[in-house]
């Protein structure tokens, strides 16, 4: 076997040599981490020892903070037990001057409103009987055209199935619908105007009640006298305006069946047809029959 050449030689020198500078390199830093690791490791311990002592200063700290919520707890329930006889006997003189008080200024408001509701109901009632007069009269007028229009449509309905009447006798069917159309708007608003006044004097005077429940509910034993009196004078104004309000719900239902009434004699009016406006042949008749043409 030849020998190897020296150009081999050299490179497997060198190859040996660099292995052997790199070897050093890496003990040379494999000792430097593991100083700085030992020095990272004493680091740790010391950061983990002040955090602990940290934390054993916050117990600590929280154990003296909720001692002294507790003490002050302690001192603030026995002082609410201290004042709570006392404050339950202030409130009760306070309900009681104010129910007091409340009594007083309403009994001089019980004679305005009894003065007012009498007023109200003094009105609605003359209202009520205007409006009653007008509709019964609207109504009998209603109930002769519709006889009438019945005989009229009874005739008619004998002779043709088309309702053909001249303008002539159309017209006076329109105008009388429209004049009862308007009075029946007029007399629908002056229908409402009674319904709201009403309403609004029964809710015064529930809220009136409810009031006064309250006021004497502070004190029961010291108001009951001065709640009845004033109930009764109340409930003798509820009773008279549930009289009314049932007279005005009857008038109502009157006042419907009417705007039916009506709602019928429109409905027939409009079905009738004016001769003028139909298509009417007016050629002489032999021309109809035959077919001739002018």
């Amino acid at each position: 076997m030849s020998a190897p050449s020296a150009f081999l030689e050299v490179s497997q020198t060198r190859l040996s040599d660099r292995g052997s500078l790199l070897l050093r390199d890496i003990n040379i830093m494999t000792e430097g981490l593991a100083g700085k690791a030992d020095y990272l490791k004493d680091l740790r311990k010391q950061f983990l020892k002040h955090r602990l002592e940290d934390m054993q200063q916050i117990r600590e700290a929280r154990q003296q903070l909720w001692s002294s919520w507790d003490e002050r707890v302690r001192r603030l329930e026995d002082w609410m037990r201290e004042t709570a006889d006392a404050s339950r006997a202030s409130a009760t003189l306070v309900a009681w001057k104010r129910g007091a008080l409340g009594f007083e200024r309403i009994q001089g408001l019980n004679d305005k409103f009894t003065a007012a509701a009498a007023r109200r109901a003094e009105l609605v009632d003359k209202l009520f009987q205007s409006v009653f007069v007008q509709i019964r009269q609207w109504d009998e007028r209603l109930k002769t055209q519709e006889a009438d229009l019945r005989a009229f449509l009874e005739r008619q309905a004998a002779k043709t199935t088309e309702l053909m009447v001249s303008k002539a006798r159309k017209q006076p069917y329109l105008d009388f619908a429209y004049h009862e159309r308007e009075m029946e708007g007029k007399l629908s608003t002056e229908m409402k105007f009674l319904r709201t006044s009403v309403n609004r004097m029964m809710d015064r005077i529930t809220k009136a009640q409810s009031w006064v429940g309250d006021r004497a509910a502070q004190a029961p034993g010291h108001f009951d006298d001065r709640k009845q009196d004033t109930m009764m004078s109340l409930a003798r104004h509820r009773a008279r305006f549930n009289e009314l309000r049932e007279k005005i719900m009857e008038l109502a239902l009157f006042f419907e069946s009417g705007r039916q009434r009506l709602r019928w004699i429109y409905e027939q009016i409009q079905r009738m047809h004016v001769v003028s406006e139909l298509n009417v042949d007016r050629r002489p008749l032999l021309y109809r029959l035959f077919g001739i043409e002018d």
